[in-house]
């Protein structure tokens, strides 16, 4: 009689095992999903750092210049 005492809390403690490891999977996956397409801030920073600069190099004329050269240029005679 206590072998199948045994065995019923068995199968009852495995079963809640299961159930706490199912409900840690999904918990998991809903923190991944949340996660998706996240961007920290330090690389935020660092992107919009890197775009600006790129935008900004040295071969670049500011856009109000090139226009005040040409009105300037056909002015003078």
């Amino acid at each position: 009689m206590m072998l199948q005492k045994e065995r019923s809390d068995w199968k009852g403690g495995l079963a809640s095992v299961f159930i706490l490891f199912g409900f840690v999977y999904a918990w998991l996956c809903f923190t991944c999903v949340l996660r998706q397409g996240h961007v920290s801030e330090d690389d935020y920073v660092r992107m919009t750092q890197e775009i600006v600069e790129q935008s900004l190099s040295k071969e670049a004329v500011p856009a109000g210049w090139e226009c005040s050269v040409r009105e300037t240029r056909e002015v003078q005679p």
